[in-house]
């Protein structure tokens, strides 16, 4: 298709990366010598999907019926008006796109069609970093123009057990000693930071930012100390557990794990985070109630002790977002807690009432407040198996009915 309309494609950046180092990607980032959001809107016919361009980029990404997305960019090059702000764009060839990305491991190419298909481009020594596991900046400003880097750096030395170079290493403490991070915009840094807990184990990383001065990003009184270290590490373990578990349900495990490392902040410190990251002050304010809720759920557990029933365990945990209930068995020291939400999760979560609110009226209720009352009494009587039938369902329906529950 290319070819046929006279553009040199490319596949470029991570896939190539992984592909070397024999690792399974996903995410195609195809380099147009041309026209990308054309080439992008003729491929999207092709395949029967659809295309949405970003003009002032200079990009484009193809969606697939199935939801499957390629990303399509226009070979570029890219300045920047000042430090730390986003790029200006221009259309140019393939060796000046690759030279715009972040790491010589990043900036290499594989040709699709022309006079040599499947050639690899390697410009800036990205197969040499590789095998010796390094990661490398392709020129002494990248960090000055995009202060980002610094935290992919730091992610992909976590990822993949590389070591950033010396050089390149000077330059991200050059950078933070000239407080280039400051420029940055909040919801910028915050998806940066995102990016590092969506990694598996991300702890190495988070300890480089700490050595790099970097963590008080996300707070200045975070330590990160062993304490901290050894809950993230619980966390993953009880995230294997829910994954193969659950297989079907979907989990923020970045929430978790960025949870786990500021569990140790007090309640007013992790406040200060949602007006430091305004654009993700819903995520910090979730994290604060369910923190909350996870106090009082753990408070009753331990005085109900042996006697804890399961309604009790579905009144206190339901509120309690997955990923907070895991972090609080990751916590737990004696066993108690943790064998309570592993209960709850896989026993307690899928209950459907045998009752609702329009059978209470056809025994001849009458609709008012007090019948979520009622409803919350069959329930539990429910989930503590008081009542396995409708027919005892219904039967202690209209008892609750004469006594005058619903008032």
């Amino acid at each position: 298709m290319a070819n046929k309309n006279g553009y040199t494609a490319y596949v470029a950046g991570g896939f190539v990366r992984d592909l070397l180092l024999r690792i399974s990607n996903t995410d195609i980032d195809i380099v147009i010598e041309g026209d990308g959001i054309d080439f992008a809107k003729k491929l999207a016919v092709r395949l029967n999907g659809h295309s949405k361009p970003h003009k002032k980029f200079k990009t484009a990404v193809v969606v697939m019926p199935d939801g499957y997305k390629i990303d399509v960019a226009t070979a570029r090059i890219e300045y920047y008006e000042h430090p730390a702000a986003l790029p200006t764009v221009e259309m140019s060839a393939i060796r000046n796109d690759l030279y715009r990305r972040d790491f010589s491991i990043n900036a290499m190419a594989i040709r699709l069609n022309g006079a040599k298909p499947y050639a690899l481009f390697d410009f800036f020594g990205g197969q040499a970093d590789l095998k010796d596991h390094a990661i490398r900046v392709l020129h002494n400003l990248s960090f000055v123009e995009d202060p980002t880097r610094v935290f992919r750096a730091v992610r992909f030395e976590g990822r993949y057990g590389f070591t950033i170079g010396k050089q390149t290493l000077n330059l991200v403490k050059s950078a933070v000693d000239a407080q280039l991070f400051n420029r940055l915009s909040e919801s910028r840094t915050f998806a940066e930071l995102k990016l590092i807990f969506k990694e598996r184990r991300p702890v190495r990383a988070l300890l480089r930012l700490k050595e790099l001065g970097l963590l008080r990003f996300i707070h200045p009184a975070l330590a990160l100390d062993k304490q901290s270290k050894e809950l993230m590490d619980n966390c993953e373990d009880l995230l294997a557990w829910h994954t193969l578990t659950f297989p079907a349900e979907n989990i923020e495990a970045w929430l978790l794990r960025f949870m786990a490392a500021i569990d140790r902040l007090k309640d007013e410190q992790i406040s200060q985070m949602a007006v430091t990251f305004l654009t993700s002050a819903k995520i910090i304010n979730r994290i604060i109630e369910d923190r909350k809720l996870e106090k009082i759920a753990s408070e009753t557990i331990y005085k109900k002790g042996p006697n804890v029933t399961s309604s009790t365990l579905y009144e206190v945990f339901t509120p309690i977002g997955t990923e907070r209930l895991l972090l609080t068995a990751a916590k737990d020291r004696d066993g108690v807690i943790k064998e309570a939400v592993t209960t709850f999760l896989t026993k307690l979560t899928d209950i459907k009432p045998m009752i609702n609110g329009q059978d209470l009226i056809n025994l001849g209720a009458t609709p008012s407040p007090g019948m979520k009352n009622v409803l919350k009494q069959l329930l539990h009587a429910q989930i503590d198996l008081k009542i396995t039938t409708r027919e005892e369902a219904e039967k202690m329906a209209k008892e609750l009915l004469l006594q005058g529950n619903l008032r």
